[in-house]
């Protein structure tokens, strides 16, 4: 390719004059047209959303372009936003292994994005609502069979039972212990912290009586238990803990010691001890209040044991007289911003709240996998939004403003949302911006979800805006579905 060329062609870019690279390409004669030519103007039809034009001219470059990371990611880009997402699986794939060692860091993630939310909606049509139905029935169905491989210590127990979970996910796990005890782990799937209580809620009553089913690991309340690693027992009284708390956001981090872990490669100790530290406390309140973790090389002045990491928890808050909350759903985290000028949903918030933080932060470095995983389940991650006008200063408009917000997402949780064990989803967070009102949700049935929102938002002059929650998903006004 000629370097002036070149040039202009990526100035053109930088400055997104996208119409203005198709033109000067189209400008030179076909036959001067090279293959890096022609992939450039294929990149500039994408961004001016001519996909399939910009697919015959990557096709015709095919043959040169088989070994190339850019090629393919130009072509799943095109049939990504053509929505043939199948086929962009393909190429977005092929892109991933190419780029192995490249170093066009930007396109790797972009192309790893578009991968993920390939797999968006893919939940076979089956929403999270009759999911959790259809695994309640198959439990009931199966009980007494699964009862009789429990007391019976059956090698398939967990097989079988995994059959079952699938129904709701695939990315779904468990522990069964001989007391009818059903504890679901989370794992580091945080979004399983949103989910599975609802599953909790909805079973049957006539399994109250003999099973108990929890939402994630509990405490063991001090128990001195061991984990195997590389053929030596780590026992919980030997893991010592420095423990730091910020009384100003209820969190604690820690710095751990344990001479067994020490001699382990770094990323591997600091797993098992989160494991550990999971199956100590409990998940819920390491994912509530443990927000930094570190590992010395010694064994540091005042250091206490991890069985004794939930009762020294619990003393500081009490000191603080802060509340113990035990539900990661129900703890909720402030948050404010700087506005941005620009059109982008969610960059003029000034202050929010959330009990999903990992979501905002998401949104805005684009990191799609938890939403994604969400939607797998048949559930979805979305934000309701509304446009305000508040130009006039006048802090009795304001003060009607924030009435309404509030007198909105209350009638949501209550009228559309519905209550414990009947909810079709639940409200996660909201904020305020500039321009727009934000409500964010995650909803079990998002059909259901919008039927019933519709009816109770016709009352207000306003209109109403939904997304998923992430950059760049499609909004729609809720009274056009």
């Amino acid at each position: 390719m000629d370097k002036e060329l070149l040039e202009k062609i990526e100035t053109l870019h930088n400055n997104e004059e996208h119409y203005s690279i198709i033109e000067l390409v189209y400008s030179i004669d076909e036959s001067e047209r090279d293959y890096d030519v022609i992939s450039l103007l294929a990149r500039a039809l994408n961004n001016t959303q001519n996909y399939d034009e910009a697919l015959d001219h990557l096709m015709y470059i095919r043959e040169d372009g088989i070994d190339d990371p850019l090629w393919h990611f130009r072509v799943g880009y095109s049939y990504f936003y053509k929505n043939e997402k199948d086929t962009a699986k393909q190429y977005l794939y092929k892109t991933i292994e190419l780029m192995d060692g490249h170093k066009n860091i930007e396109i790797l993630e972009s192309s790893k994005r578009l991968y993920t939310l390939c797999f968006e909606d893919d939940d076979n049509g089956i929403n999270f609502l009759k999911r959790t139905e259809l695994f309640w029935k198959w439990f009931e169905e199966n009980e007494e069979y699964i009862s009789s491989m429990l007391q019976n210590n059956h090698d398939d127990l967990i097989n079988f039972v995994s059959s079952g979970v699938k129904i709701i996910s695939d990315n779904i796990s468990f522990n069964i212990t001989k007391n009818y005890k059903f504890i679901f782990t989370v794992d580091g799937k945080n979004y399983l912290f949103y989910l599975i209580p609802k599953i909790i809620s909805s079973m049957p009553y006539k399994l109250r009586e003999k099973w108990t089913f929890l939402p994630y690991l509990p405490s063991s309340e001090g128990i001195n238990f061991s984990i195997e690693v590389q053929n030596k027992k780590i026992y919980m009284q030997e893991v010592f803990i420095k423990i730091e708390f910020d009384a100003e956001n209820d969190k604690f981090d820690l710095i751990f010691y344990n001479s067994e872990l020490n001699n382990l490669d770094r990323e591997e100790a600091y797993n098992i001890f989160f494991i550990m530290m999971e199956n100590s406390i409990g998940e819920g309140l390491s994912r509530i209040y443990i927000r930094y973790v570190d590992i010395s090389n010694t064994k540091l002045y005042n250091m206490i044991t991890l069985t004794e990491l939930e009762e020294y928890m619990k003393k500081i808050l009490q000191f603080y007289r802060k509340e113990l909350i035990t539900e990661p759903i129900k703890q909720y985290f402030s948050y404010t911003f700087e506005p941005k000028n620009t059109d982008m949903p969610r960059y003029d918030i000034i202050a929010g709240i959330t009990s999903y933080y990992e979501t905002i932060n998401d949104y805005y470095s684009e990191n799609v996998h938890d939403i994604v995983e969400i939607s797998k389940c048949g559930a979805r991650a979305l934000f309701l939004s509304y446009t305000y006008d508040d130009e006039n200063d006048n802090d009795d408009i304001r003060r009607e403003i924030l009435n309404e917000r509030y007198e909105i997402q209350n009638r949501l949780e209550k009228e559309v949302l519905g209550h414990s064990g009947n909810e079709i989803g639940i409200v996660v967070g909201r904020a305020i911006g500039i321009y727009n009102i934000y409500i964010d949700l995650i909803v079990y049935d998002e059909d259901e979800f919008i039927k019933r929102a519709k009816i109770l938002l016709a009352e207000y002059d306003r209109n109403f805006y939904i997304s998923k929650l992430r950059k760049y998903s499609e909004i729609k006004n809720i009274f056009d579905y």
